[in-house]
């Protein structure tokens, strides 16, 4: 500055502060890689019950319908895979199998198919309506779970 000026510095310090928070939502119908396979939480035999009706060797779990005996219960494909839709079955009636790089997946006694063969579906995806096809004593969704690693169907409660 020159003689009898004066010099006025001025600091001006901003501090932002920026916050994030983050969410993480569970259902209970769902885990970060399966989704529950219908709306019904209502359970029937579940695997190796030795339930006579399935000549002791049960090989998954039954999920009964939201509302006994109707049916029409969305099925969703409980993971990512690829869909097959193998003929119908005389013990399985309509079925749909999902199947990625871990599990395969069935689900039995459709009353309809909602997939086509060979299409890829995610977690979540109807596959089909519940119903009572093949050798079925009700309306039902039989859900089973082979682990292909440890070569063996697998109890599929353990995943919710």
């Amino acid at each position: 500055p020159n003689i009898g000026e004066t010099s006025t510095t001025v600091t001006t310090t901003t501090t932002t502060t920026t916050t994030v928070t983050t969410t993480t939502t569970t259902t209970a119908q769902s885990t970060s890689d399966t989704v529950w396979p219908t709306d019904s939480k209502r359970l029937g035999d579940g695997i190796n019950c030795g339930c006579e009706t399935h000549g002791g060797n049960h090989k998954g779990q039954d999920i009964m319908a939201v509302t006994p005996g109707v049916k029409g219960d969305n099925v969703y494909a409980a993971i990512t895979g690829v869909a097959q839709v193998p003929s119908y079955s005389n013990s399985a009636g309509n079925y749909v199998i999902v199947e990625n790089s871990k599990y395969v997946t069935r689900y039995l006694h459709l009353d309809s198919v909602s997939v086509s063969n060979g299409a890829v579906v995610n977690a979540g995806t109807i596959i089909g309506k519940m119903g009572t096809t093949g050798q079925s004593t009700g309306v039902h969704l039989h859900f089973d779970v082979w682990d292909k690693e440890a070569g063996t169907y697998v109890d599929p409660l353990l995943f919710y």
